[in-house]
């Protein structure tokens, strides 16, 4: 299937080039076209995604081929019209394009597609509302560019105004946002519009009435995009909440999706987590061998100083650093001691009382003598 996307690519491209030259290949492709509408008109729910790139082809080479595609719109639309509640929605919004691209080439009226249009605002396909409803309002801006065709907007604005009192709600209020959005623009401004906009203050539905009343207070930013209420938007909803039960989490579902992994990254975090061990255990060996050569230059140093008169510190082989530096504390309080002790008090050898008493009456007998001048 994208062998053949490619093909009519490629021949999409060749057939703007040169039209006359591969006329016959496209004759093809038509014939082609209408044999696959044929079979899809007995069967129009069928999911085609080769019919909906035949048209696509189509969709852009039809202005090289005037006289031979003069139907192709035309079979478009009657498509769309009779089928597109049953259509498949990709199939459904390639229709819609190959009529806009259509549009924008200018081979199909805007009054024609204007309706059209509207009519798709009716299928519960949010996609294609959106799409629907920004090329109209940016088609309409491109017909008042360059100058104002009052004929073309009368019956633009009459169109408008009629589905504006559709009973369908979503077709009142796509027309009620494309005329806030054509004011909003300055595309639209004369008196008639405003007030037209003004009758939506009284309609039937809360939710146009409140849009219009948004438009005349200034509040309505974003009218036309935030409005719809999709169908399958609520089917999906309700889905969530009906399944909103089953959507328990057990305890072997956490287990499951935290304990998932591959042998080889469980063995790669394995060999990094030892590669980190042994890496600390060499870091910190490091650290000790450091250390204790630290302390045995202190020590060397110790032994090196004036006065010392100790042996030398060295730690025996197996000794912790924390037992080398007591013994080299030990060995720096014991030079300290040696190097500033007091010299010892003399010692008074035991004496007799006799002979201890002598000395001093020779000193008294001394000093009674020279008291009385005598020698």
């Amino acid at each position: 299937m994208s062998g053949g996307r490619a093909d009519l690519k490629t021949l999409q491209g060749q057939i703007k080039r040169d039209p006359e030259g591969y006329k016959e290949e496209f004759l093809l492709q038509w014939r082609h076209y209408h044999a696959l509408l044929e079979i899809f008109r007995l069967k129009p729910s069928k999911d085609s995604a080769e019919f909906a790139s035949l048209i696509d082809f189509l969709s852009h080479v039809t202005a090289c081929y005037p006289e031979d595609c003069g139907s192709f719109s035309s079979e478009l639309i009657d498509l769309l019209d009779k089928n597109q509640a049953v259509l498949d929605p990709a199939l459904r919004r390639a229709l819609a394009q190959a009529l806009i691209l259509i549009r924008n080439r200018g081979h199909l009226a805007s009054t024609t597609l204007l309706p059209v249009c509207f009519r798709l605002f009716k299928c519960p396909d949010k996609r294609l509302r959106s799409l629907m409803y920004s090329h109209i309002v940016s088609d309409i801006q491109n017909c008042n560019k360059r100058h104002r065709d009052e004929k073309l907007n009368k019956s633009l604005q009459n169109f408008l105004y009629s589905q504006l009192q559709e009973d369908h709600e979503g077709c009142a209020k796509k027309s009620l946002a494309v005329l806030t959005e054509l004011y909003r623009r300055n595309v639209w401004t004369d008196q008639r519009t405003v007030n037209v906009i003004a009758s939506a203050c009284f309609a039937k539905s809360s939710s146009i009435l409140v849009a219009a009343l948004k438009f005349f207070l200034g509040q309505d930013e974003k009218s036309g995009e935030g409005e719809d209420s999709d169908s399958e938007d609520d089917a999906e909803k309700a889905v969530a909440v009906n399944n909103a039960g089953n959507n328990v989490v057990k305890k072997e579902d956490i287990y499951k999706a935290y304990a998932k992994g591959v042998a080889s990254s469980k063995k790669k975090k394995a060999g990094q987590a030892q590669a980190r061990h042994q890496q600390g255990q060499e870091a910190g060996a490091k650290r000790h061998r450091r250390e204790g050569e630290r302390h045995l230059r202190r020590a060397a140093a110790a032994q090196r100083s004036p006065g010392f008169c100790g042996e030398a510190v060295c730690p025996p082989s197996g000794q912790h650093h924390s037992e080398v530096r007591d013994q080299a504390a030990a060995a720096r309080g014991g030079v300290a001691r040696h190097r500033h002790a007091p010299a010892p008090a003399p010692q008074l050898l035991p004496v007799h009382p006799e002979v201890s008493a002598a000395p001093a009456a020779r000193r008294h007998q001394t000093a009674g003598h020279r008291r009385a001048g005598m020698p």
